[in-house]
């Protein structure tokens, strides 16, 4: 049950990842309004990163303890780590995560 558990969540951050991804595609994809709009996770969030990230709070547990970092440099180059943990896991187990890299031009 534990190894379901685990795919799931893992399933859900990965289609998660790939919507936020998406959604920078289909945007003014220059590096400046990407960043604007979705950079998030270190302080200074986007408004489409806070929109996208209420939906990670909702899909995955314990999310909101560890915020998703989404960075984008100058060439456009997104890095996107989402982390969990799952309910059933003690405080002290370290948290999963999900991380991707892309280019979007």
């Amino acid at each position: 049950i534990k190894n379901s558990a685990d795919a799931k969540y893992r399933s859900e951050a990965s289609l998660l990842v790939n919507e936020l991804l998406g959604k920078m595609w289909v945007s003014d994809r220059t590096a400046a309004t990407l960043q604007a709009n979705f950079q998030g996770g270190s302080g200074t969030d986007g408004p489409l990163y806070t929109l996208w990230y209420a939906s990670v709070q909702a899909t995955l547990p314990d999310s909101s303890t560890y915020a998703p970092a989404v960075s984008v440099d100058a060439a456009g180059v997104v890095s996107v780590t989402v982390s969990w943990k799952a309910p059933s896991e003690p405080a002290s187990a370290a948290a999963h995560s999900y991380s991707v890299i892309a280019q979007i031009r």
